[in-house]
């Protein structure tokens, strides 16, 4: 994926009009925020018998913080909590691989996020709503 379509597929997400929408009936939540650039996210999730069965965000923050919410809650559903958590991990040491690693095949669907191995200080931002599910679902994989 080259870069434009990669800021394409961002904006799209960042602009997503399913920022603020929460599953009716939710069952574990987090919200977190970045200190140093006020990002805020939060998140929640209706949890059953290990399954997540609908996801929701509500983002304050920056276009790429507000596109990888948008995209975890796309994600996620429909996955078991601990191979979404498994995932987040899995995207974390994606985003602070070095540039020229490829991207792993099963985060095909978050290559947008590719750059930010060469843009440091945006890679927070990508990672915010990652580690919120990772504390929002922790009970549930412990």
């Amino acid at each position: 994926m080259n870069l434009a379509e990669a800021r394409e597929i961002l904006t799209q997400h960042s602009k997503s009009k399913k920022n603020g929408l929460f599953p009716p009936h939710y069952t574990h939540e987090h919200q977190l925020t970045n200190p140093i650039c006020g990002d805020h996210v939060q998140l929640r999730f209706e949890v059953g018998e290990g399954m997540i069965r609908a996801a929701g965000f509500k983002a304050k923050a920056c276009a790429i913080c507000t596109a990888s919410s948008s995209l975890l809650c796309e994600e996620v559903q429909g996955k078991r909590a601990e191979v979404a958590v498994d995932l987040s991990h899995s995207f974390e040491r994606a985003v602070v691989a070095k540039a020229e690693d490829a991207w792993p095949e099963i985060l095909s669907s978050l290559s947008s996020f590719n750059h930010l191995r060469v843009n440091p200080s945006r890679r927070t931002c990508a990672l915010l709503p990652w580690i919120a599910l990772r504390t929002a679902l922790q009970e549930v994989v412990l």
